[in-house]
């Protein structure tokens, strides 16, 4: 079975830290938001933190992100010099959010009963 991942092609999965939205950048004006997703824990503890740059259509999708929700980000390795130290950034190719039902849910009813579901008793099941 063929890798779905091309060379240079990292997945991370863990919480969102900080969010910074840069808004419209460079010429063309693209949008850029930037987040940080901790992948694990050093031998003291201290978090392992990623910076992902989401560009356009995926900085729409970064802007919903709240800090701590869970995500899964597939995309590429960026490395970049600047004033003689290397930064590592990985630009977001697929963005996936994971978030309970119950914080999706908007007002007071539940995500079940926004869709047209209500809940029944097993006793009330014919089977």
């Amino acid at each position: 079975m063929k890798s779905m991942h091309k060379d240079g092609s990292v997945s991370l999965a863990g919480p969102v830290g900080n969010i910074k939205d840069k808004g419209s950048v460079g010429e063309k004006g693209s949008r850029l938001v930037e987040f940080g997703v901790m992948c694990g824990k050093d031998a003291e503890g201290n978090g392992i933190w990623h910076t992902v740059a989401a560009w356009n259509v995926l900085a729409d999708v970064a802007r919903t992100l709240a800090k701590g929700d869970a995500v899964h980000v597939d995309g590429r390795l960026n490395t970049r010099e600047y004033e003689g130290k290397t930064y590592t950034t990985v630009n977001a190719e697929y963005i996936g959010i994971c978030r309970p039902q119950a914080e999706q849910a908007t007002g007071p009813q539940s995500a079940d009963t926004q869709h047209g579901f209500t809940e029944i008793d097993d006793d009330e099941l014919p089977f």
